[in-house]
């Protein structure tokens, strides 16, 4: 069976944006389990924080991202193993991320979750959509 990330000019292609807005992004192919994974800091817009973000992808077709950040855990949008819950996955593709939108567009996608996290620590509620 093949997997996306197995096809190098696929992999290219989702990385392109990103490798240019985030310098510090780090690419790594796990074998066992088989994932491609990546590392990278980010600013918490807004905030005086930086995050370090670990994004995850399973050899699964459709398989969502396991998305890891450092920090804070108290958020109701979260699942039990502490990663970001960024999206609902009855959603449809227009309404959420899709492996399409590229690796860019998920880490902004990633900012604007700490961006809510921490507003609403601070006392402002959640100012994204809930499911």
């Amino acid at each position: 069976m093949s997997i996306w990330f197995d096809d190098i000019p696929t992999v290219i292609i989702f990385e392109r944006a990103a490798r240019r807005e985030y310098a510090g992004l780090q690419r790594q192919d796990a074998r066992r389990p088989r994932r491609l994974s990546y590392e990278l800091c980010v600013d918490v817009p807004g905030y005086d924080e930086e995050r370090h973000v670990r994004i995850e992808f399973p050899a699964a077709p459709d398989a969502w991202p396991r998305v890891i950040v450092d920090g804070h855990e108290d958020s109701p949008h979260r699942y039990s193993d502490g990663s970001l819950c960024l999206f609902y996955p009855g959603d449809a593709p227009e309404q959420r991320w899709v492996l399409a939108d590229g690796l860019a567009a998920l880490i902004d996608t990633i900012r604007v979750h700490l961006f809510q996290e921490e507003d609403a620590r601070c006392g402002h509620g959640w100012s994204g959509e809930q499911a």
